[in-house]
């Protein structure tokens, strides 16, 4: 502009006489001026009219989600869900649900960018909702691998075996319990293994109680079973036979036979003896002797004592028999038994010098 003295030019401060366009910020230069924005605007094409930068179409707000402009500005307004605004007010980071124990799961929480995943323990299967957790029923779904019996807890199930197995080392599979290799069968006496069960059984002489399992002893004598054919004695277990008297057991020990009480000489008679069907007699005596009151023994008749020898003078008894003798001068004659007078004359041993 035109100074005082109307000829010197000075510079005009459009800024200071508001005589800029400029709407904002006013820059004075020598001859003219230019314009200039406060934070969050931008000169339009004629660099004179400031108007709002879109931080957020421009994606310079720095949002990491959410950024809503206003005029002059812009705010990161929100954050998705799952995650949360920083005290920076522009980042978003993720909200832990499993840590702050917010998710809801009722058991494992595992976290993800943003989320979360609800699971279950083993033997559980999420619900519906994806938090809760039920238990799953592995007897019904037949799932649990047992082999025989099956019983559902929560969250698990137990394996177990019908009566007279065990359970293996898997504890699923069932296996075959010996019980009488582990000696819990209560069999008394034998023990037989069978799949699944077991069965007893007696020596012999024995016969299995209503119990199936103890032993008791069999009286073959009563129950008429044994094989003796006289008399039965009954043992724990077994029996002896024994024989009336007179026999004697066979080589099996159960058929009594007859004794041969003469044959074996046994039988007490001193001369002849008869055997019976389970004894003897003693039946006669030799000539010369008597049979006994105790019927065995025979004893010498004296048949000089008792006369009856035929003897006509001496008599000599001998054991069985007897002699007979003369008196002397005679001579036994031919029947042994009768004396005749010995003739010493005629014979000459009469010893007489001259007359006899």
């Amino acid at each position: 502009q035109l100074a005082a003295d109307l000829k010197t030019c000075g510079d005009i401060d459009e800024c200071v006489y508001h005589i800029s366009k400029c709407n904002q910020m006013c820059n004075n230069t020598v001859g003219s001026y230019s314009c200039s924005c406060n934070s969050g605007y931008h000169l339009d094409s004629g660099n004179r009219i400031c108007i709002d930068i879109n931080e957020c179409e421009l994606n310079i707000s720095g949002c990491t989600q959410f950024c809503s402009n206003t005029i002059g500005s812009f705010f990161c307004s929100v954050c998705n869900i799952g995650f949360l605004l920083h005290e920076d007010n522009t980042t978003c980071t993720d909200i832990d649900e499993c840590a702050r124990n917010i998710s809801g799961c009722s058991q494992n929480c595992t976290n993800t960018n943003g989320s979360y995943n609800c699971a279950c323990y083993s033997g559980y299967q999420i619900a519906a909702d994806l938090m809760n957790c039920y238990d799953v029923d592995e007897c019904r779904l037949n799932t649990s691998g047992c082999s025989q019996n099956c019983t559902n807890t929560i969250g698990s199930y137990n394996c177990s075996c019908y009566s007279g197995y065990q359970l293996a080392a898997d504890l699923k599979s069932c296996g075959d319990l010996n019980e009488c290799t582990l000696n819990t069968s209560g069999c008394s006496q034998n023990c037989t293994n069978t799949i699944g069960s077991y069965n007893c059984s007696c020596y012999s002489g024995y016969q299995l109680a209503a119990d199936l399992k103890t032993c008791g002893d069999i009286d073959e004598c009563v129950y008429h079973i044994s094989k003796c054919n006289q008399m039965c004695n009954n043992t724990v277990g077994s029996y002896s036979c024994s024989c009336n008297s007179g026999y004697h057991l066979d080589s099996g020990n159960r058929i009594c036979i007859d004794i041969n009480e003469c044959e074996l000489n046994i039988s007490g008679c001193t001369q002849f003896c008869s055997n019976t069907i389970g004894s003897f007699f003693c039946s006669v005596c030799n000539i010369g002797f008597l049979l006994h009151e105790d019927n065995t023994t025979c004893t010498d008749i004296d048949e000089c004592a008792r006369n009856i020898s035929g003897c006509s003078q001496n008599c000599t008894n001998t054991n069985g028999s007897y002699n007979c003798a003369c008196y002397s001068g005679y001579q036994i004659a031919a029947d042994l038994m009768n004396c005749y007078d010995v003739d010493e004359c005629r014979l000459n041993t009469s010893g007489c010098s001259q007359n006899c």
